[in-house]
């Protein structure tokens, strides 16, 4: 979901024995309650390091204040960096490198995380290579997008769920939708919702497309021999198909009720899904149904595998902080703290 915008709000402890410490991360209320209880134990447990001030942002809004803060030279000691960006930020040398900041027992625990998890925040500025060289950030989540569907709905509509097993074609998918959809002013409801950034990857590489090069340093949308990628026409024609035939809200639709309302609602079939949803997901005061399932993204006429997108922040240490040690520590037990850890998974917001 998208947020509105926001100043910068800050959480701050109570101690003040200590150089104390700045965290600059966004987050939904229900997160924010649980990094709140985090930061105390962390104080608790860290006397020497002082208080520690979570500032926290909008993730609508997060890169902008990102950018200002390292322009000003203002940033705070941890950050939240997207894998994305960290090259720019090596480059720009506005992040640490964390190779040697960890003693054995941290660096035990945080060879404990998937792999895939740690290696997203690797970058090799020698070969412009990500996923390998130094370690820049370490993780706060790693969650894969799978497709939620209101249960409640399916039934309403005497729809069967989705296979366990087995994932749909994308005629298979539009015939689903087809019969969720309700053609009522008052009261409408849709198949499924397609919000692009975390929908248009699983249908595109589930098609057995691309838009990326092997090295992901060039979009390709275009075959070597100059013809159009039929795949990738294939998976944007499909997205299009959903919202002209009314099986997914249209933009106006979106613009009356922002999507992720309409699926709190009830009133959306089947809707993406990270970890830190499943708090707000099994929350009747905050959506409209009780039972809800997981199922496969569709697969595409030239497609063999049901594709999910991966997403990942992770926790970096600003270059010129001042309080280095103190933000190692912070990181590596807000990352790998087995009782922090608990709290997050037991918050139903992260694994």
């Amino acid at each position: 979901p998208t947020f509105p915008a926001t100043a910068l709000v800050g959480f701050t402890g109570c101690g003040d024995s200590g150089p104390g410490l700045t965290v600059m991360i966004y987050g939904q209320s229900h997160e924010m309650e649980i990094y709140d209880q985090m930061r105390e134990n962390f104080e608790s447990e860290n006397p020497d390091i002082g208080s520690v001030e979570i500032q926290q942002s909008q993730q609508a809004d997060y890169a902008t204040q990102v950018t200002s803060a390292l322009a000003a030279g203002t940033m705070a000691d941890v950050f939240y960096v997207e894998p994305a960006n960290i090259p720019r930020y090596v480059e720009q040398g506005q992040i640490l490198a964390l190779d040697d900041k960890f003693d054995e027992a941290q660096q035990e625990a945080i060879n404990d995380i998937w792999p895939d998890a740690v290696n997203a925040f690797r970058y090799d500025s020698a070969t412009k290579q990500t996923e390998t060289g130094s370690l820049y950030a370490l993780p706060h989540d790693y969650s894969v997008f799978m497709y939620a569907y209101n249960k409640n709905l399916f039934d309403a509509k005497g729809v069967a769920y989705p296979d366990d097993d087995n994932p749909m074609t994308w005629d298979e998918f539009k015939d689903v939708c087809a019969q969720l959809v309700t053609d009522d002013a008052t009261n409408p409801t849709w198949g499924c919702a397609i919000p692009t950034e975390f929908f248009l990857p699983q249908i595109l590489y589930g098609n057995n497309g691309h838009f990326l090069s092997e090295d992901n340093r060039t979009v390709e949308l275009m075959n070597a021999d100059g013809t159009p990628q039929v795949e990738f026409e294939e998976s944007m024609n499909f997205l299009r198909e959903l919202v002209a035939e009314g099986l997914a809200p249209s933009p106006e639709d979106d613009a009356a009720l922002e999507i992720y309302q309409r699926w709190t609602s009830g009133q959306i079939g089947l809707y993406p899904c990270g970890t830190w949803d499943v708090k707000n997901f099994n929350d009747t005061s905050i959506v409209a149904f009780d039972d809800w399932g997981l199922t496969y993204f569709p697969v595409g006429p030239h497609g063999t595998y049901s594709a999910a997108r991966a997403g990942t922040v992770g926790y970096a240490i600003y270059a010129n902080s001042e309080h280095v040690d103190a933000a190692v520590k912070f990181i590596e037990y807000y990352s790998t703290d087995m009782e922090g850890q608990k709290q997050l998974a037991e918050g139903g917001i992260q694994l």
